[in-house]
């Protein structure tokens, strides 16, 4: 009895060793488990969104046409489809005049209708300061980070629109300071952060804000990104990659050609057809894509977010409708699979008025398939 009783005694005592060992051990898969990660705090959870551009951002019509290009019955269709949020980029010359004063006609009035129609709708919305007169994400420099005084007029843009909408919930708003910001150096990004974070926390100290990372040279510089605090701000970033695919037929990819064969996965464009595309996008075509090579575009911000201890959330990604539909719909496929695996929210660009968009001008779904992998249906 006593040997039958050591025995038992030392199983069990195995049994917990090993136990304790298994929860010590610090590996990781590959995805991020949010659930392991309790000092990671949820601030503003985004699961499906959709982009709504070409109305308050490089807007398509102007009065009534642009009122009637989103509705709310626009916003009740992208509930019913399956979305949660949506991201509004705004821009500077549609809301204020040159003088700085605020243009209510076909511009504030319609911000305004949109945060009522998501809150009425279930919905939550992202305002997204898109094109500044100071700054412009298409450029390779800007303004706000080269001349002295720019800082400043930007501060105080974001304390007049955070004055404007702080009456509403901060469990329906949130906002982005700033689209795509690009400078030569990313300490100039930093160093605005710095300025503007704690103007706006000093009007509203709960306000979830949502920050990108510097674009230099064309190269995201997730390592130089740094923040004054970290309460209450998520970072975001976009995928496009590869962009030789997902914006096929733009001038800047194929000169504007759209008869240059391409697809996804694979190798992206046959030998035979390589010396077709301009110099600087062959040895990209020549390149073989799949999920597994998406992989690193997708986790590399998602690591730094970690490292800064922030939620993340990817605010753009998609592929023009010139891209053949069953390699679009399999980058789709691929992108949302990794975003779903890493257990983050994103922003598809965008609903209507783009060559990216899923509904037509008649609001008619364009593109079906791409929408149930959008909405996981």
């Amino acid at each position: 009895m006593k040997i039958r009783r050591n025995i038992i005694l030392t199983i069990l005592l195995t049994v917990f060793c090993l136990s304790v060992i298994g929860c010590s051990d610090n590996s990781k898969d590959p995805g991020w488990d949010w659930d392991d990660d309790d000092d990671i705090p949820t601030v503003f959870e985004l699961k499906k969104g959709v982009n709504v551009a070409s109305w308050l951002s490089t807007p398509k019509y102007d009065g009534e046409q642009r009122a009637a290009f989103f509705t709310e019955n626009n916003v009740k269709q992208l509930k019913e489809l399956g979305f949660d949020h949506i991201r509004l980029p705004i821009d500077e010359q549609v809301l204020w005049n040159e003088n700085g004063n605020k243009v209510r006609a076909y511009a504030f009035d319609l911000l305004h209708n949109a945060i009522s129609w998501c809150d009425k709708n279930g919905m939550k919305i992202i305002v997204d300061m898109h094109i500044t007169r100071n700054h412009r994400f298409t450029n390779t420099e800007n303004d706000l980070f080269t001349k002295s005084d720019e800082p400043t007029k930007f501060v105080k843009l974001w304390e007049d629109l955070s004055s404007e909408l702080s009456k509403y919930s901060n469990e329906l708003l949130a906002y982005e300071i700033l689209n795509e910001p690009v400078s030569e150096n990313p300490e100039n990004w930093n160093r605005v952060l710095n300025l503007v974070i704690p103007a706006i926390r000093a009007k509203e100290k709960e306000r979830a804000l949502i920050v990108g990372v510097c674009t230099s040279n064309f190269a995201v510089k997730y390592s130089s990104l740094r923040l004054p605090s970290t309460e209450n701000i998520l970072m975001t970033y976009h995928v496009y990659a590869p962009y030789l695919l997902t914006a096929y037929g733009q001038e800047d990819t194929t000169g504007g050609r759209t008869d240059i064969p391409i697809s996804y996965p694979g190798q992206l464009v046959p030998d035979d057809y390589i010396s077709e595309l301009p110099d600087k996008w062959q040895s990209t075509g020549r390149q073989i894509f799949n999920k597994e090579a998406l992989r690193p575009f997708v986790k590399e911000g998602i690591d730094r977010a970690k490292e800064l201890g922030l939620p993340v959330f990817v605010g753009e990604f998609g592929t023009l409708y010139t891209v053949p539909a069953e390699s679009r719909a399999n980058w789709y496929r691929d992108v949302i699979a990794l975003f779903n695996e890493y257990e983050t929210g994103y922003t598809s660009w965008d609903y209507k008025g783009a060559g990216y968009s899923i509904v037509d001008k008649d609001n008619v779904v364009a593109y079906p398939d791409i929408v149930n992998i959008l909405t996981g249906k």
